[in-house]
């Protein structure tokens, strides 16, 4: 009977040790980059401020494959109680900030009770809107996944779930597993936080307004797209190059933009032409001189994916 009683009381007290709340308490700040210089001596300056703008997550891995939300903030100052059984399937939290384009995942046994300072990193390049399309050389099952490295994907289309399933056949035309309808081309985009290195252009293109769609379709000819995407392309970039008289553009080709962002596609493609853009405004920059950047085009041989995306770069 003692012995009945004693673990009784042992299960007693491991379930109230499990079930005890963790008290985490903080301030949050906005850390913010401004880039001051041209565009190949750019200097990064780094402040932080308080911000009310943010939401807490639980998360189950730095990846954020399963998360939940805790907390909607109304002030900088945050205080939260986490469940000790809570922490085997979320041991990490996420601070992040949606306006901001923000965020910060800690590990939560890291964390101190009281006085935590968080403080998100403003990812200031937003990738905007690469399409993939597929071409292999007869109807294919594939699967496609986007690996980001430091940035966070935000929108899909189709709806992305860990990945893509699909069936494309040569014409282009992509049948989406999930929703059973047909796709001309992926899309996605996403917020990536680059180190100022990225910005400090050793080549490019200063192009006047006026030449923005003959200089778009001859560059783009050359690397290796064809009519379609090259009109696709135009069609979203031009309103946006309008803006400006005169602008800075700077293309990375097949570098995983930066070493960013890396497709997983299997099969694997017997030719890859991945084409991103990077432009800002230059029309204080008339004497300005860079050397032209040098392209060799890539033929298209097998099954073959193309992707374009871009961003406009612009001085925070």
């Amino acid at each position: 009977m003692k012995k009945h009683i004693f673990i009784i009381s042992l299960l007693s007290i491991v379930f109230n040790l499990n079930a005890q709340d963790i008290p985490i308490a903080g301030t949050v700040y906005q850390m913010q980059h401004k880039y001051l210089g041209d565009f190949d001596n750019f200097i990064e300056v780094i402040d932080t401020v308080e911000t009310n703008d943010y939401d807490i997550y639980l998360i189950s891995d730095l990846k954020g494959s399963k998360k939940r939300k805790i907390l909607k903030s109304k002030t900088s100052k945050f205080n939260v109680s986490i469940k000790k059984k809570t922490l085997k399937k979320f041991p990490y939290l996420e601070f992040y900030s949606k306006k901001e384009y923000s965020y910060k995942k800690v590990k939560i046994d890291s964390l101190k009770t009281t006085d935590n300072k968080i403080i998100l990193e403003k990812m200031p390049v937003f990738t905007a809107k690469p399409v993939i399309y597929l071409y292999p050389l007869k109807e294919t099952q594939i699967s496609l996944k986007i690996d980001i490295k430091g940035g966070k994907l935000e929108t899909t289309y189709p709806e992305y779930k860990n990945g893509w399933n699909l069936i494309a056949d040569k014409t282009g035309n992509i049948l989406n597993v999930e929703d059973n309808r047909n796709y001309q081309y992926l899309f996605w985009d996403a917020f990536i936080k680059f180190p100022s290195e990225h910005f400090n252009y050793t080549s490019g293109f200063f192009i006047d307004k006026k030449d923005y769609i003959s200089f778009l379709q001859n560059t783009l000819g050359k690397i290796g797209l064809n009519e379609k995407e090259i009109n696709d392309f135009i069609s979203y970039w031009l309103p946006q190059l309008n803006k400006y008289n005169r602008s800075f553009v700077h293309f990375r080709v097949n570098d995983n933009i930066d070493n960013s962002v890396f497709l997983n596609c299997n099969p694997k493609p017997d030719t890859e032409i991945r084409v991103y853009m990077e432009f800002k405004d230059a029309e204080n920059e008339i004497n300005r001189k860079i050397p032209t950047q040098k392209f060799k085009k890539i033929e298209r041989k097998g099954f073959t994916l193309i992707e374009w995306g871009g961003a406009e770069i612009k001085k925070l």
